[in-house]
C-alpha cells in the first residue's frame, strides 16, 4: 500500500467523527449521479462482477437475495488490506499484548495498511514499521470495507454549510480541506472516508439493513480536521454579530451558538 505525503498532511490534525447518514433509494442515486455500487468494482479480466477487483480469490460474496454479503459477519470486504489512522497518539507494540514493548509511538492521523486483526489487535504496516496496535483507538477507511455505500464528501469541494438558509463567508462552496486519492483497493479515485473501527462495524449493519429493503446509506462526512471546526466556529460566530436573525435563531433555547 502507497500512502501519500498529503495523507500524513491532511489527517495530522484531530479527526472528529462527525457523519452525516441518510438513508436514499439505491436505483435513483446510482442512475442519476453514477454512485459507488458493489458491483463497479469489478477485474478488467472479470466480468461476472465476482471478484470486485480484489487480489487472488478474496471475493464478495452475495446471499441468496442477491445483496452483498457480509464478510465476517461484519463487512462486504475483508479488513486486511484496509487503510487505517491513528486517531490519537498510539503506541506501535511488538506483539498484541498492552505490556509489549513499544516499537514507535503514532502521532494522531499516522496513516497505516492493516495487515489482520487478531481479538481486540490490529497487526498494522506504516511508513517505517509495523507492529500492533489496539484498533478501538483507531479509524478504517469506510470505503475499502464498505464500497457499497454512496460517499459524497461535500466540503471537501463544495461545503454545504449555511446558517438559516444564508451563506457563511469563508464556508460556503469552499473547499475546505482534501479528501479524495486514488484507492488501490478499488482502482479509482474515491473520498478518504476514515471512522472510528466500532463506529464501522454499526454503519455496517445499518447499510445491510438499508440493501435489503432497496435504499442505501450517504454519507457526507465522517471526520472533521480541527483547524475546518475552528472556522466553523469563529466564521458562524462572525455571521452572528452582523446579523440579528442569525443570532437569535442560533440562540432559540434549548440551543445557544457555543
Amino acid at each position: 500500500m502507497k500512502f501519500k505525503a498529503k495523507l500524513l498532511i491532511l489527517f495530522s490534525f484531530f479527526l472528529i467523527a462527525t457523519g452525516i447518514v441518510y438513508i436514499l433509494g439505491l436505483e435513483s442515486e446510482y442512475s442519476d449521479n453514477n454512485e459507488v455500487d458493489s458491483n463497479d468494482f469489478v477485474n478488467e479480466d472479470d466480468s461476472s462482477g465476482e471478484n470486485n477487483g480484489l487480489p487472488g480469490d478474496q471475493k464478495l460474496r452475495e446471499n441468496t437475495d442477491g445483496m452483498p454479503a457480509i464478510h465476517e459477519g461484519r463487512f462486504e470486504l475483508p479488513i486486511n488490506g484496509a487503510a487505517g489512522y491513528s486517531s490519537i497518539s498510539m503506541r506501535l507494540l511488538n506483539s498484541s499484548n498492552s505490556n509489549a514493548e513499544t516499537i514507535e509511538q503514532l502521532k494522531p492521523g499516522t496513516p497505516f495498511k492493516i495487515l489482520y486483526e487478531e481479538g481486540e489487535w490490529w497487526k498494522i504496516e506504516t511508513l517505517n514499521s509495523s507492529g500492533w496496535i489496539e484498533h478501538k483507538y483507531a479509524f478504517i477507511n469506510l470505503p475499502d470495507v464498505m464500497p457499497s455505500i454512496i460517499y459524497d464528501n461535500t466540503n471537501s469541494y463544495s461545503s454545504l454549510f449555511k446558517s438559516s438558509y444564508q451563506d457563511i463567508p469563508e464556508l460556503t462552496g469552499e473547499a475546505l480541506y482534501e479528501a479524495v486519492d486514488y484507492n488501490e483497493r478499488l482502482e479509482e479515485e474515491i473520498f478518504i472516508m476514515p471512522v472510528l473501527y466500532s463506529t464501522a462495524e454499526k454503519i455496517s449493519v445499518a447499510q445491510r439493513l438499508a440493501l435489503t429493503n432497496g435504499e442505501a446509506l450517504k454519507l457526507y462526512e465522517t471526520y472533521r480536521p480541527f483547524d475546518i471546526q475552528v472556522l466553523v466556529g469563529e466564521s458562524l460566530t462572525a455571521l452572528s454579530e452582523e446579523d440579528e436573525d442569525i443570532r437569535e435563531n442560533l440562540n432559540s433555547g434549548p440551543w445557544t451558538l457555543s
